[in-house]
């Protein structure tokens, strides 16, 4: 693994590390939803809250089944790294963290959501803003609206794609 692979891998992993522990739990995944939710205006009862919560359960379900190679119920950086990259693992437990993510930041439900939602979603979700706002821009139509679709897809190779060509670099810098 090249150290600039090793450096997005630690940063994804800090972001999901919500409280800074050095270890993930359900907790962070729970807090990461609260989060965006109350960043969005969304209240717990919201139905694209709960969507939200229902697969970030799923996304720490999944990772604890495969990561947590202790059993002590947390997932360290090293155990996060031993199945990251996995394209079965994130069709089968992150893609639909990665539509809600997308859902929720659509208010309007027409698949494309506005500059200042995608904003908001990433900046609740940890991203620096003008690493947010530089990805926006890669993925911005001339109005400056994002397809949800490609979202989705962006989000599927920021979680895979370790190409120096990702414009989730941008993200990070």
């Amino acid at each position: 693994m090249t150290d600039a692979i090793a450096q997005r891998l630690r940063a994804r992993f800090e972001l999901l590390d919500v409280d800074g522990d050095g270890r993930l739990r359900h907790d962070d995944f729970t807090a990461a939803a609260d989060r965006v939710a109350a960043r969005l205006g969304l209240t717990a009862d919201d139905p694209k809250t709960r969507t939200l919560h229902q697969a970030m359960n799923r996304f720490w379900a999944g990772l604890r089944e495969h990561a947590d190679a202790d059993g002590d119920g947390t997932v360290t950086l090293a155990e996060y790294a031993a199945v990251a990259g996995d394209p079965a693992g994130f069709d089968a437990h992150v893609a639909d963290y990665a539509r809600a993510m997308v859902g929720v930041c659509d208010r309007d439900n027409d698949g494309v959501i506005g500059r200042q939602e995608f904003l908001d979603g990433l900046n609740a979700l940890g991203f620096a803003p003008d690493g947010a706002a530089l990805l926006h821009e890669s993925l911005a139509e001339p109005d400056g609206s994002v397809p949800a679709e490609a979202w989705v897809r962006s989000i599927r190779a920021y979680y895979l794609d370790p190409a120096d060509a990702s414009p989730n670099l941008l993200l990070h810098g």
